[in-house]
């Protein structure tokens, strides 16, 4: 470790300039028709790896049986375009139907289905569950997206849709660098910082942006949009990720 804490700040300024060359900068502009979290990935700089897509959705207030699961799953099957090499999969116990098929699309986007349906005393209803994963980048992001969340919101009422981009770093990430790249993201759609937190080469920044649609509370303040890394020691891999309008149902 050094004492010095000159050597510490000259150090840290070198470790941010080689990381610079490594992490492409962008200039602050107008996102035109260009889809926020992509603009926003380009701020990153790294190589887009992954396209994410969770949603899930009350689809009724009613408890269904296996059968009609199996005729709502081929339904959905229809929808989504979803091309199976394998058998959905049913299940029934105490109070509770479910169902669950995976497949692909034509543009080679993974998907999978998870439907939970549960009877009580008091209430019933059905669950529904769409998780989507695209591997590299995609030619058109916006329109990828807008797509994905049109089809989906045909099956149900207010789903919660969220996007998640991932890319990753060969190495442990500095805060302050974090910190650098984290604010470009935010200024190029034009966020506002929410909350933020640092540990162990982990961090979560938080924030806020009129440019996208969709917004979640978190702390009595409003969210759309968060910037996560996890440094992986085993691999010496920074993993980022960048969702909105968030990364977990718990924050």
């Amino acid at each position: 470790m050094f004492k010095s804490f000159m050597i510490k700040m000259i150090w840290a300024s070198a470790f941010l300039a080689i990381f610079s060359l490594k992490f492409v900068d962008v200039s602050i502009g107008k996102l035109q028709n260009e889809y926020p979290l992509e603009a926003g990935w380009k701020a990153v700089g790294l190589p887009l790896q992954a396209v994410e897509t969770e949603t899930w959705l009350q689809f009724n207030k009613q408890w269904m049986s296996v059968y009609e699961l199996k005729q709502l799953i081929s339904s959905l099957q229809n929808k989504l375009g979803i091309i199976t090499h394998s058998k959905p999969t049913y299940g029934e116990q105490d109070g509770m139907t479910y169902a669950s098929l995976e497949g692909k699309t034509n543009d080679n986007t993974s998907v999978i289905i998870t439907i939970q349906s549960m009877i009580t005393d008091n209430s019933s209803e059905t669950q529904l569950g769409v998780n989507t994963n695209h591997d590299g980048g995609v030619a058109n992001l916006i329109g990828y997206v807008s797509g994905m969340k049109n089809r989906i919101m045909a099956i149900g009422k207010e789903p919660h849709f969220k996007v998640l981009l991932f890319g990753e770093y060969k190495g442990k990430l500095a805060q302050n660098v974090i910190k650098e790249f984290s604010s470009r993201v935010f200024n190029k759609i034009k966020a506002e910082l929410v909350d933020s937190s640092y540990e162990a080469g982990n961090s979560t920044q938080k924030g806020f942006s009129k440019l996208i649609p969709d917004q979640v509370t978190y702390d009595s303040k409003q969210m759309n949009i968060e910037i996560g890394t996890r440094y992986d020691r085993e691999r010496n891999i920074t993993q980022i990720v960048l969702a909105s309008p968030n990364l977990s149902d718990g924050t």
